[in-house]
């Protein structure tokens, strides 16, 4: 299933971006009244006809909710800033394969990057999230200190450890009926 996202869902149409409908028309080779798959990052999934094509921009019609995200946790993930870009991209991605909600890069204080380049981040989490038909947009936040991640309004906090204590799956938290509805799983350097 091809998955694209729009911020622009209405309920009588659905417009796609303009890089959006590049992909479709011009990638996908989508056509007037093809369906396709549309997020809108914060749940939903519609599926939705081709009725129109402006400019090259994506009209669709005929709209469906296909899937919804029951779960009403907010996973949050603050990690250290890694050094190694690849590593960062690498974890934006998977983070965002796996529902996450909010990630936060955090600046420690052996944190030797202090900076992320957050319109490239947002790109590789918009493409993963297509690329693993998820539902969920993450929204990559500005690099924050360690103290400042205690401002945050969040209702259990974990901490990610390879060490020999007890230790929970990020599934079974997420869905776990105890009334923590916004979690942050912090990683450190």
């Amino acid at each position: 299933m091809d998955l694209f996202f729009s911020n622009q869902i209405y309920d009588d149409k659905i417009i796609l971006s303009e890089a959006e409908s590049i992909h479709c028309l011009k990638a996908l080779r989508k056509r007037l009244n093809d369906s396709i798959f549309i997020t809108n990052g914060i749940g939903k999934i519609f599926k939705a006809s081709i009725y129109k094509i402006e400019n090259n921009i994506v009209i669709c019609n005929n709209i469906t909710l296909h899937f919804t995200d029951k779960l009403k946790k907010n996973i949050s993930i603050g990690i250290s800033i890694i050094k190694n870009k690849n590593r960062l991209e690498w974890f934006l991605e998977k983070a965002t394969e796996i529902g996450v909600n909010n990630i936060y890069p955090i600046i420690c204080n052996k944190t030797e990057k202090k900076l992320v380049n957050k319109k490239r981040g947002e790109n590789i989490i918009m493409s993963a999230m297509k690329q693993s038909n998820n539902c969920i947009l993450p929204i990559l936040h500005n690099p924050i200190t360690f103290n400042e991640v205690f401002n945050i309004n969040i209702q259990l906090g974990v901490i990610a450890h390879c060490h020999n204590l007890p230790k929970l799956k990020l599934h079974d938290l997420r869905n776990k009926k105890e009334n923590a509805k916004e979690i942050m799983i912090l990683i450190g350097p």
